[in-house]
């Protein structure tokens, strides 16, 4: 039985969804026609200190039914959607990068792909860290939230490139 949205948590993902492309729209005017220092930052900064946060704090609170289940379940259910949308637009966003090499603003090198795994491109990098999230929930289910919470973190601070994201 499927289970009732919730419409506040699907509209606070759905606002940083268009947070997050209206950001890249301002990346790439600012790309094309650089704009003024002034209204960069006010377009982007109001916006881009909060989205992704709001995006993994609605799905750490809709987490725990995902990895309370079994790890076939868990496996078909959470982890491999999210590993096959990574996987599909990490090789389109290859493709397209190399096909339109000098009409792209981040060109890919044709070997980056040999390691998207570990250093995802700047558009997919939110699932690469909802999928190590999800796994890191699962496999630490049973441990106290305090420990958790504590590798999480650790986790979060030392693989995230923010400054490389931001």
């Amino acid at each position: 039985m499927a289970q009732a949205r919730v419409a506040w948590a699907d509209l606070a993902k759905g606002l940083t969804i268009v947070l997050v492309v209206f950001g890249h729209a301002v990346d790439g005017v600012n790309t094309a026609v650089p704009l003024e220092p002034w209204l960069f930052d006010a377009l982007k900064l109001p916006f881009g200190q909060f989205r992704m946060p709001l995006f993994f704090f609605v799905t750490g609170l809709f987490a725990a039914g995902s990895v309370r289940r079994a790890w076939p379940e868990f496996a078909d259910r959470t982890l491999l959607p999210l590993v096959w949308v990574f996987l599909v637009w990490n090789v389109l966003q290859y493709a397209a990068r190399m096909t339109f090499a000098g009409f792209a603003n981040h060109p890919a090198d044709p070997l980056e792909i040999l390691y998207f795994s570990v250093q995802p491109i700047n558009v997919t990098w939110f699932l690469w860290a909802l999928i190590l999230l999800y796994a890191l929930l699962r496999v630490g289910r049973d441990m106290p939230p305090a420990l958790l919470a504590a590798l999480t973190a650790s986790l979060a601070a030392t693989t995230l490139p923010i400054d490389h994201y931001a």
